[in-house]
């Protein structure tokens, strides 16, 4: 299948979600995905919080012209955490409202409160989960979740930027 598919397409920088693209295009042509415990894989993972930030913004920047591919996995795909999405859109909303908060405008300061209270609730299962396994990460969990959405909206929002006014070549489809 993987051959038949046609192989990742290069036409993706190297780990930019090109793993993502050959998915969907294997399970459009009807390939079935098992999960193998017994299977190994090798990441590289960025050791700086800020190499992590910046590949989260170019799996963002990507996943656009992923979706423009498959439109049906923008809304929703076996691989990206449904709540993913909406820390995006609450990370987006909080940004849009520092400014009116900062300036002392009540609704924006209420706004923000309440757009940074949904969003720490949506990190719960996240923080729980480190409490149990790395108890000091724990508190942390929460602006890093946050540091993530934000820097994949910003690669979001750059790539439909791209998309929306350039007529760039979208490799295979």
């Amino acid at each position: 299948p993987f051959l038949a598919a046609g192989g990742f397409d290069e036409s993706f920088p190297a780990n930019s979600a090109e793993d993502v693209e050959l998915a969907f295009r294997l399970a459009d042509q009807g390939a079935r995905f098992v999960f193998n415990p017994r299977a190994r894989v090798l990441h590289r993972h960025p050791e700086r919080v800020r190499d992590y930030l910046r590949k989260k913004a170019r799996y963002g920047f990507f996943r656009t012209r992923i979706y423009r591919r498959h439109p049906r996995k923008a809304l929703g795909d076996s691989y990206t955490p449904p709540m993913m999405a909406v820390q995006i859109a609450l990370a987006g909303a909080a940004a849009g409202l520092a400014l009116p908060a900062a300036t002392g405008r009540g609704w924006g300061t209420r706004g923000l409160g309440v757009t940074l209270l949904a969003f720490g609730a949506t990190t719960l299962p996240l923080t729980w989960r480190a409490r149990r396994s790395d108890p000091p990460l724990a508190p942390l969990v929460p602006g890093l979740v946050f540091c993530r959405a934000f820097a994949q909206g910003l690669g979001i929002a750059a790539g439909l930027g791209v998309l929306l006014t350039s007529k760039a070549p979208l490799g295979r489809g």
